[in-house]
């Protein structure tokens, strides 16, 4: 049974009357099939319309996804619900309502995707050879023959796109028995499609803007979207993957990109357009900084090192040196730093650090083994670790469990 698909005639009607054809049962769902339809089944690269379906005795279903299997078969309506909780029955009428506002988003998106793509062709000669449209993007593959698309290419493409949009440029969709008919229309992909063949012009008929066979939904004319923005792009496949967005989807992410802007250029006081060049400043500042540090993090190694060697000459076996000042990735570094001024098979370098409380164990692995002293002490006071012979890892849930943990073994 077929279905007839109002929106191909009119896709701003958000509701009709509809005649139940079919209701096939899946696992918590439905599939329903209606003489009519206003929702637009996936399928193109665009998602698929949601809205709900009411019966005359006032239960409302809602429709979380349309699809069909054929461009011409049965579109089916997918309702969540248990048998026992389903009042529709076949032949009866109700209430088909579609969910517009996700629908004209869609149509802002898809519509948006023609103009970009008919730019790039336009521009550059540049060839759409797939087309996605995602929940946070919209991507398109643009081919330019393996060569990769500049940053004037992209300008001129996403501003010429813009001009159409601020031109209004109409949408017109035409309609041919077969592929042969379509493909002398000036279509800038060429048709192979079977069937009746709908054919989105955008601009004169006569000296497109762009021309495109698409079973999709689509504004009256291009100031409906609004905007067009291109995020990024990347190389896929030998081709070119743009990243854009349309309409209010792209009109919230630039103003939220904006908002951050503003943000980092305040708290950097500057200007926006000083905002790179304060970055780069800060950067060249803090890598200074960086090396700085680096290199007295090495002399407070040198020292403390050489502090734990007196300390064992004066006490012997296991020794503990308190590490604060250290940042706690540094501990283990410090540790071998301290054995090695000793050297000696029987010396054991208990490390602490009471911002991470982490104790960190050293030794050649001979007297001491590390990963066992851990084991042994460790899980005793309430901290968990490990490691091996020569070094391990402690950390305690606070100060007071990791210096009982270090009584233990100094």
């Amino acid at each position: 049974m077929l279905t007839e698909r109002l929106y191909r005639q009119d896709p701003y009607i958000v509701s009709i009357r509809a005649k139940v054809l079919e209701i096939n049962a899946g696992k918590g769902c439905f599939d329903v099939v209606f003489d009519r339809t206003v929702l637009f089944p996936e399928g193109g690269g665009q998602p698929s319309d949601l809205g709900s379906v009411t019966t005359d005795a006032g239960a409302t279903y809602e429709i979380s996804l349309a699809f069909d299997k054929a461009l011409d078969g049965p579109v089916y309506h997918r309702i969540k619900a248990d048998a026992q909780d389903l009042a529709l029955t076949v032949g009866e009428e109700v209430t088909l309502d579609l969910d517009f506002d996700q629908r004209f988003q869609n149509m802002q998106r898809h519509s948006g995707e023609h103009i970009l793509s008919g730019a790039f062709y336009l521009t550059c000669g540049g060839a759409n050879k797939g087309f996605h449209m995602g929940k946070d993007y919209i991507t398109i593959d643009i081919d330019l023959g393996g060569r990769t698309v500049t940053a004037e290419e992209l300008r001129a493409a996403e501003r010429a796109a813009n001009q159409a949009i601020w031109d209004d440029l109409p949408f017109h969709t035409e309609f041919y028995p077969n592929a042969a008919a379509a493909n002398e229309a000036p279509v800038r992909k060429v048709v192979d499609l079977e069937g009746v063949i709908s054919v989105v012009f955008v601009g004169d008929p006569d000296d497109p803007f762009d021309c495109v066979a698409c079973c999709g939904t689509h504004v009256q004319s291009a100031g409906e979207i609004g905007l067009i923005k291109i995020y990024k792009t990347e190389v896929n496949k030998g081709m070119n993957r743009i990243y854009f967005d349309c309409g209010s989807r792209a009109f919230d992410r630039v103003c939220e990109e904006i908002d951050i802007l503003t943000e980092l250029a305040n708290r950097y006081s500057t200007a926006k357009e000083n905002l790179l060049h304060k970055v780069d400043v800060e950067a060249e500042r803090s890598k200074a900084l960086r090396e700085t540090l680096s290199s007295l993090t090495a002399f407070y190694r040198e020292q403390r090192s050489a502090e734990f060697a007196r300390l064992w000459s004066e006490a012997g076996g296991a020794v503990h040196i308190a590490a604060d000042e250290l940042d706690p990735d540094d501990l283990l570094k410090f540790a071998f730093a301290c054995i090695e001024k000793v050297a000696p098979s029987d010396a054991l370098a208990v490390i602490t650090h009471q911002g991470s409380r982490t104790a960190i164990l050293v030794s050649s692995g001979n007297s001491y083994d590390c990963g066992k002293l851990v084991k042994e002490h460790a899980f005793a006071c309430g901290g968990k670790g490990g490691g091996r012979k020569d070094n391990a890892r402690a950390v305690f849930p606070g100060v007071k469990e990791m210096l009982k943990f270090v009584s233990l073994l100094v």
